[in-house]
């Protein structure tokens, strides 16, 4: 225990020393960190959201519709209707099971959580998830071959 005195009032407090507790405190680096992400995850809006259709197509979901362009936004860098539509086409076609709401809306996912600021990173993002879909099952199909 220690004595403080409070300079305005002239009055001595106990205090005791902080409480141990098991899990480790978090650094004054690790709490910015944190506050960074919690004040960068307000500002986003989210991804766009997939829905599985009748003869497997899959489309977005327009829960509002002030929020879809902001989103597209998001996810392609890029407010042009036609060009959100090709490079989820484009990403889309990479996916082995394409007609998987939880696919699209990972892939979706992905894309936003990489934010493109513009269409030139929105294609290479999308190049990378694209590419990123295609190794994705690699592994499986080699250790299926080498038990052959």
């Amino acid at each position: 225990m220690t004595n403080k005195v409070n300079k305005k009032t002239k009055t001595k407090t106990k205090t005791s020393p902080p409480k141990k507790t098991k899990e480790k405190e978090l650094s004054k680096l690790e709490q910015k960190a944190l506050q960074k992400w919690r004040k960068r995850n307000k500002e986003r809006i989210g991804p766009v959201k997939f829905k599985k259709i009748k003869d497997r197509t899959v489309t977005h979901v327009e829960q509002d519709p002030e929020k879809f362009w902001p989103q597209m936004m998001e996810v392609t860098g890029s407010t042009d209707s036609d060009f959100f539509k090709n490079i989820i086409n484009q990403v889309s076609n990479t996916l082995h099971n394409s007609d998987s709401k939880e696919i699209s809306n990972f892939t979706t996912a992905l894309m936003h959580g990489l934010r493109p600021r513009d269409e030139t990173e929105g294609v290479l993002i999308a190049q990378m998830v694209g590419t990123h879909n295609l190794i994705e099952p690699l592994p499986i199909v080699w250790t299926e071959n080498a038990l052959l």
